[in-house]
Formats: structure tokens, sequence, C-alpha cells
């Protein structure tokens, strides 16, 4: 049985005057985790960027629109760059390295960023959503845990640690371009310092099994074990000097870590994969460590 043309005309008509709706309806939304950052900028205050979009770095730095915008996404405190200066301060020192053109990907994404040089660094922003975050990537001298890859933005709210699935899709994704060409090794000590200035843990939460360029079965699984360690450490790190974000001194692990990570080697031994062993009791070790309720400050501080 054939439907009369007119009816099928109408019924052509209604589809196609719907696919604009159906189209808005599952256009993907950025993917982050709201609780994170709950204190977005204006978009009004964002909105001179889009007058950037391929320009070269230094016009851009020397507009004073530009600077308050750096002032907007650190946090208060103060960050250990060979010396102690502001938060904002030690990005503007790392981003005058700048010379690839600014990029404002798909009119939204700003990143301006340098990724040669003994001090690396980024500054991103979403100028739609608001959200802006910096980075910066150096070797510390000082003792701790090298090198390290630090990220931070006021608009982030406190929390323990961060994973990085709660970060902007579109921000991992620019952050992983950047790390190549800053040529940013895949394990490194990572933090992130949020608008309470407060310095956490940013876990290595990647399965490196997963990367097809990751290397051989073993390779990789050694490269989830060192990023597990390096969780571990940084997260003891950051426990034995009370979050600070600008610790310099570098504390030995202490008694009960000495302790656990032998009691891990000696369980994992009869395990039949020593390194998934290790890979698993690391992990659940970092989720105490980073749960545990926060030390008194010292005295004077």
């Amino acid at each position: 049985m054939h439907l009369p043309l007119r009816i099928l005309q109408s019924s052509l008509a209604l589809a196609l005057a719907a696919m604009p709706l159906l189209s808005a309806a599952s256009a993907p939304r950025q993917e982050y985790d709201p609780a994170v950052f709950a204190k977005p900028m204006p978009a009004a205050q964002l909105a001179f960027l889009s007058a950037y979009d391929g320009a070269a770095p230094k016009p851009l730095e020397h507009d004073k629109k530009f600077r308050k915008l750096v002032g907007a996404v650190s946090p208060n405190g103060l960050f250990h760059l060979g010396v102690d200066m502001p938060i904002e301060n030690a990005l503007e020192l790392v981003l005058e390295g700048a010379t690839a053109p600014v990029r404002l990907r798909d009119g939204r994404y700003l990143m301006v960023s340098t990724d040669a040089g003994v001090r690396r660094g980024f500054l991103w922003v979403d100028v739609q959503e608001g959200i802006g975050i910096g980075g910066i990537y150096f070797h510390p001298s000082n003792g701790e845990p090298t090198p390290t890859l630090t990220l931070f933005s006021r608009q982030a709210a406190e929390a323990q640690n961060l994973d990085p699935a709660q970060l902007p899709a579109a921000f991992r994704s620019d952050l992983e371009q950047w790390e190549r060409a800053a040529r940013v090794p895949p394990v490194l000590a990572r933090y992130f310092i949020t608008s309470a200035s407060r310095k956490i843990l940013l876990l290595h939460s990647e399965e490196f099994c997963t990367d097809p360029d990751a290397g051989t079965p073993v390779g990789c699984a050694q490269l989830d074990a060192a990023a597990a360690d390096m969780d571990l450490e940084t997260a003891d790190y950051l426990d034995q000097t009370r979050h600070a974000t600008n610790a310099t001194a570098r504390m030995v692990p202490g008694a009960a870590m000495q302790a656990w990570i032998q009691d891990r080697d000696h369980s994992c031994l009869a395990a039949p994969n020593l390194l998934d062993c290790r890979i698993r009791m690391t992990r659940e070790r970092v989720r105490v460590v980073v749960h545990a309720p926060p030390r008194a400050p010292r005295r004077g501080h």
C-alpha cells in the first residue's frame, strides 16, 4: 500500500523541520566536573581575546586586559620558580618565552604557550565557559620530586586531589598537544593549585597499556607502575609540606611510608603478576594518603 504523495511530502517537511532541533539537542556539551569549576569568569571580560587569534604573543602579553586575565586565573599564593614569587608573576615570566602565534581554537579555546627553554608553560582559557587554567613545567633543584608540572586555576574549588577526567575535555586535548610539543615526560610529579591556594595531587589516571604508542605490554605496565609510584611520592611530599604552594624542602619518606613500601614489595613477590600487584597496592595507598585528614599547621605558619 502506498501513501498519497501529499502525505509523504508533509511528513518529509516535518522531518526536515525537526532536524535542527535534534541537532541542537544532540550537540556535545563541554565535559568537565561542574563541582570543580564553580567560579567562572564573565564572558564579557574575555571578549577582547578574539582580536588576537593568530597574532604574535607579545602584543597580547602587553595588553592590560590580558595582564588582568592572568591575575584572574592565577590563585593567590607564592610559587617557587628558583625564588618565591606570586603565582601570576611566575606565569608571566614563563610566557615571556612564548613565540608561537596565539591560538583561539574553534573561536573558543585560547592557548598562549611556550614549549622550549628551561621553563615551559601556558595559559588556556575557555572564553564561553569562563574557565582559565595555567601551567608551568620545569625541573626544581630544591630536592623535591622532579621534573614537575603544576596546573592552577582560581576558578577551581577546593579538593583533596584531582583526576584529569574532571578537567574540561577540550583542555585535556590541548594539554596533550602542548605536552608533546614541549617534550613533557609521561610520568612526573603533577600538582594542581586551587582557588584556596592549596597544592594538591593531579593523579596519573592514564592507563598506558591502552595507549597504542606506549610500547610493549611489559613496557607500558612499567609506565603504569612508575606513574603509581610517582603519585605516591608526590602525595607523601604534599602531605609532609602541608600542601604549601611554594614548599622547597624535600622531606625523606617517613618511617611509616618506608615500612609500607617494604610490606608491598614483600607481598607482591607471591602475586601472579608482580607489576600488577604493585600498581594496585600503590594506587590504593595513594587514595589513603590523599584522603587522610589534613595535618595541623606548623607553629608560626
